[in-house]
Formats: C-alpha cells, structure tokens, sequence
C-alpha cells in the first residue's frame, strides 16, 4: 500500500556536498565548496536553481524565498546573506561568482541564529535561541528590514509550511512546546503546553526528531515520541491537537501504540499517521478516523514499503529500504543521502485490502481516503457478490454513506469576518457517494451477474432503501425501477406487493409501466400497476392501460365508476369493436339500453359502431347474443 518513487529526483550526494531540504519550496538543495563550486536548487518539477558564491566559509542553512527569487544563507551564528536571484542568474540558468547583495545580522544581544524560515515571498522569520525576529524583504530595493520580534529562550524548533507554523522548545527537558502563527507581518503565540515524552534515564530531553507536525482530518496536531519509561522502547506517539485559541493550550487527543525498539521516521500522508521502523523494516499504518472518539489506537496494519513499478529503475539503483541514510521530512518527503536519490511516498488505498482482514473496517478505511471512491465502490461490490458480509453490516455501510452524503450536502455558513489569525490545516471533505453511484457501480452490476444470489440481492438493496427513508432522503425513481426488476427476477413476488400497498416503494408513473412491462413474468403485477395509477389519479392512464391488455369489461367498469366521459366511452366503442361478439354485445347494450351514450350519439364513431353492430348480428342472433352477453355482463 505504501508506493516509493512517484516523484523522484536524483542529486549529487557525495562526501564533498553538503545536502539540505528547502521544507517551504519542498526541494533539495546541495552545496559543493561551501559554494564556490556551485550550489543547486531542485525539486520534483522542471524548474532549477543553480549558482555559485566566491564566499569561502561553511554554509550552516540555506533557505530559497517561494518565488525562488531570494536566496538566504547563513555562514556564521548571527549573519545571513541574501542574494538576489533573476532571470540573467537563476531560474535555471548557470550563473557564476555571485556576491551577497545584503548582508543583515540579528538584532537582539547575545543571540544565536538556530534556522531560517520564509514565512512569505517577503518575509522571512530568524530563529534564535532567545527569540524570533521577522524581516521584511524587498526584492526591487534589495533592502531588509525587522518588523516584528519576540522574545522567547527556545533549544530547538520544528516549522510547517503549510500552516505557518512555528513550535518552537523551551524548559530545562525541552518539553514545553511553544506554538507560533506567522501571518500578515504579525507573530502569534498560541498557549504553550507542556508534553510528556517519557522522560527517563534513557532520554532525559526531548528532541527535535521526536516531534513532527501534521494535518489529519482537518485538524493540525503535534505528534510526539514517547518513550517507554520501563525500558528502551518507544511505547507509543501522543498526539496534541493545536487549538486556534490563544488562551486555550493544545491538548491529547489520541495514543498510537507502537512498544517497538530502535529509530523511527514518521508521515502523515493522507489523513494517515505511517511510522516507519528501521529495525524489522515495517511500517506501522495508523487511522485514527476509524475510531475518533477512542483515545488508544493500534495500527489498523503493517506493511512494507515497496517500490513504484514506474519509477523502480530509477529509484532501486543503490537505493535500500529503511536504510539509516534515510532522511524523513513532512508530508511525505524521503531523502536518501547516500543514493543521492529524493523522493516521495504515496498511499494506494485499493492495495489495503490484503491487508486489513475485517470488512466492515476495510470499508471504512477506504471511504476515509482521497481519491479512493472507485476502489471503494469496487470492493464493496465484490464483498456483497461473495457474500462476506451481513445484511447488518451491509446496513451499517449505507448508514456511513447517507450520513457522509448529508454531511457533504449541508451549505456550509462562510465567515467572512475578518479573522487576526487561523490556524491552517488542510481541508479534509468526506467521500461523497450518490444514489447514481450505487446504482452504476453495486446495484446493476450485481443484478446483470448470473453467479450473484438475487434474493440476497434485494434484501442489500432494501436496506439501503430503508436506510434513505430513515434520513428522509428522496429516493431517485430508477432505483425503484432496479429494485421492482431485481425483486421480480428473483421471484420476490409476496414481498414486492407489500413493498407497493404499505407504500416503502413510493408511487410513481414511470414505476407502474415499468410493472405493466413486467406481466409476462407475474401476471398479477398489472393490477399493482392499475392501484398504482389510481392513486396517482391518472385515470385516462388507467383506462387505456385496461383496453391495451384487452380488457375492455373491467375499463367500462372504471369508467362508469369515476364518471362517463365522451373520450373514454369513445375508446371503449373503438376497443369493443375489437373483441367477441358477446363483449360487443355487452358494450353497446350498456351504453345504448341504459342511455348513457349522450356523448357517443353525437359523433361519427357512435354511428360506426352501430353499424358495425347491426352487421354482426342478425335478428335471430340477438336472443342468443343476448343470452351469451349475461357471462360478461357488466
């Protein structure tokens, strides 16, 4: 399920660069000669920077503005170079011997600069270790200028793009993190919050590899490493959900059981939390949507990563998996520095079903993942064909559809108010699945199968109708149709008649010709269709329905009954001319005899079908007729 190589680039990885990881413009950037042989700037696009510096000194960072116009170096503790890049000497063109345009040391005394950090294309954010310090940046006037400051004793700190965000670690272990949204010119301190990382003898601090951020469900959340305090093992990852409220601190949400030995390197991919273990070469996949309201979770399964098929000639070339040389960065970034190979991992949510043995939980584990609505539809189907699950559990999927279905229908109230500070996560939106879906990819395949057990069949699709009417949803007329068709096909007859009196089939036109076209099967269905109708109040429907099928007795019989009309008498003249003498007879003896033909006198086709009448009997023949006609008087 994990796939290795979807996105790959090679660099130079030798003993004689020094390799480091733009975390904002997600790219790698390698340095030879501290510069002065060339420093380089790619990433899994087209698009390449490419320069070199005449400074000599140790680069300690380098980080490139988002735009890719600015690049900032830090050689010394408190100095970063900025040079300005253009079309003449970068963006991918070889540009040589390029001084620092602006040189901007750290404002505050006694500082140490630990990182850089582009918080936009014009801004930048030191990070020292007593405090932050955001510069303004223009690129026209190539001047730096400090807009904001904040003072604050940090050892280390982690920072995620993608939501601006700053943690950055104070106290005697380093266990009090300190959450920081940079956002339009202005530093905010949320609470800060202390973490238990299982302090020992073993691990007496918290470190920086011990701490990743990520985005699940909408929510951002740290995830720490905690250490067993029994013995050497990493027992499990707390995880801290960030709270957007600056008075509020971030608080537990969910432990990850882990109870492993040994390095481990950690992804949030797809609202998934991967923990990579470089001793047995596993990778532990955890979801904690399967079970929000549970704060202990296991990993739902354990797979290896493999490499993408595409990409295998060019990745596998000296390179291992869960080798030490491995580099993890967020979201799912791996660089290995040894093959000199950077590279992504992906998830195939269809391959978690070999691995996951519970079905209901393969189920939702599909339904929770981007992109993944085919595969799930798919293995859906095929568990219904086979049989694998219940009619409770087939009830219990529906429920999880409709209830995603009505979530993702509810208009969601914007507000426009303008807000000082958001904490930013990625936006999770739910597997949306229509009744056309169900029906195209589950219900019609299933029903043109000749292996699939129709009565089970239809028992599915009923709870999926009582699951719709449970949420008041309006259910889509060809899924009547299907259902009418599967149930007659399996011969459900008993069970279809009470579906359509006590109205679970709700009545519609199209769903009582769909029954007429369905007599040959079930002779009794055309009566349904006739109820059907009458409640609908089609009546002109009813009658011609009844004369289509010949049954010209029972028409004049429903005429009579909602009132004579002259297009109906009209029809029943034309229908009788068709039939048996005796029928003829008892037709026009009703309507002439009991003289309700006042409409039918005035026309032409009255007259035709007197004559018509006089033709076919003699004198003699009207006793007999006469007598005849009392079998199918009306």
């Amino acid at each position: 399920m994990l796939l290795l190589g979807e996105n790959s680039v090679t660099f130079d990885g030798d003993s004689l660069s020094d390799i480091f990881f733009d975390d904002v413009n997600s790219k790698i950037c390698t340095v030879r000669g501290n510069g002065t042989m060339g420093i380089t700037l790619k990433g899994h696009t087209a698009e390449t920077v490419s320069f070199r510096t005449r400074e000599t000194a140790q680069i300690k960072t380098i980080k490139f503005a988002p735009n890719g116009r600015i690049a900032s170096i830090q050689r010394d503790d408190v100095t970063v170079d900025f040079v300005f890049l253009t079309s003449a000497n970068g963006g991918g063109v070889n540009s040589t011997d390029l001084q620092p345009d602006v040189k901007q040391r750290c404002k505050l005394k006694n500082a140490v600069i630990l990182g850089l950090e582009w918080v936009s294309a014009s801004q930048i954010l030191y990070v020292l270790n007593n405090g932050l310090e955001l510069y303004q940046v223009n690129c026209e006037k190539k001047t730096i200028k400090l807009v904001r400051s904040f003072n604050i004793s940090l050892i280390w700190f982690v920072y995620y793009p993608k939501s601006q965000l700053l943690v950055a670690s104070s106290g005697i272990n380093g266990a009090v993190l300190n959450p920081f949204i940079i956002q339009n010119g202005v530093i905010h301190k949320l609470s800060r919050f202390e973490v238990d990382f299982g302090c020992c003898n073993a691990k007496s601090k918290l470190l920086e590899r011990d701490i990743t951020v990520g985005s699940i469900y909408g929510s951002l959340y740290i995830l720490v490493l905690r250490s067993s305090i029994r013995d050497s093992t990493t027992s499990d990852i707390a995880l801290y959900e960030l709270n957007a409220d600056a008075a509020v601190p971030s608080k537990f949400s969910y432990s990850l059981t882990l109870g492993l030995g040994g390095m481990f390197g950690v992804h949030v991919i797809d609202n998934l939390v991967i923990v990579h273990h470089q001793i047995s070469s596993k990778s532990l996949v955890f979801d904690v949507g399967l079970h929000p309201d549970y704060q202990l979770h296991k990993a739902v399964m354990e797979d290896t990563v493999s490499i993408d098929p595409a990409a295998e000639a060019f990745v596998s070339e000296g390179m291992e998996l869960y080798t030490p040389a491995w580099v993890i960065f967020a979201p799912n970034f791996i660089i290995d520095s040894r093959a000199g190979i950077f590279t992504t991992l992906g998830v195939v949510p269809k391959s978690a079903a070999g691995r996951v043995k519970d079905n209901l939980t393969l189920l939702q584990f599909l339904m929770k993942r981007s992109n993944a609505k085919r595969d799930f539809l798919t293995i859906f189907t095929e568990m219904i064909a086979e049989k694998r699950l219940t009619l409770v559990q087939c009830a219990t999927v529906f429920e999880w559809i409709i209830d995603s279905f009505i979530r993702t229908s509810a208009n969601v109230l914007v507000n426009t108010e303008q807000q000082r500070m958001r904490v930013i996560a990625e936006s999770y939106t739910e597997m949306r699945i229509e009744q056309s879906d169900l029906l195209s990819c589950v219900f019609l395949p299933l029903k043109d199968s000749t292996t699939v057990d129709k009565k089970f069949l239809v028992n599915v699709m009923l709870e999926c109708l009582l699951a719709l009417n449970a949420k008041s949803l309006e259910v889509e007329p060809y899924f009547h149709e299907v259902l009418v068709n599967t149930m007659v096909e399996a011969q459900e007859y008993n069970k279809l008649q009470q579906l359509l009196q006590y109205r679970v089939i709700a009545d519609a036109k199209p769903l009582a010709f769909n029954l007429l076209s369905l007599e040959v099967q079930h002779a009794p269905l055309i009566q349904l269709a006739v109820d059907m109708l009458a409640r609908l109040g089609v009546n002109e429907q009813i009658v011609e329905v009844l004369l289509s099928k010949g049954k010209v007795i029972e028409a004049v019989r429903f005429i009579d009954a909602i009132g004579l009309d002259r297009f109906n008498c009209l029809k029943a003249f034309e229908a009788a001319v068709k039939s048996g003498r005796p029928t003829q007879f008892a037709i026009f003896n009703y309507f002439n005899d009991k003289k309700r033909t006042n409409y039918g006198k005035e026309s032409d086709h009255y007259e035709v079908f007197r004559q018509r009448f006089d033709e076919l009997f003699t004198e003699e023949e009207l006793e007999e007729a006469a007598k005849e006609s009392l079998f199918g008087d009306i």
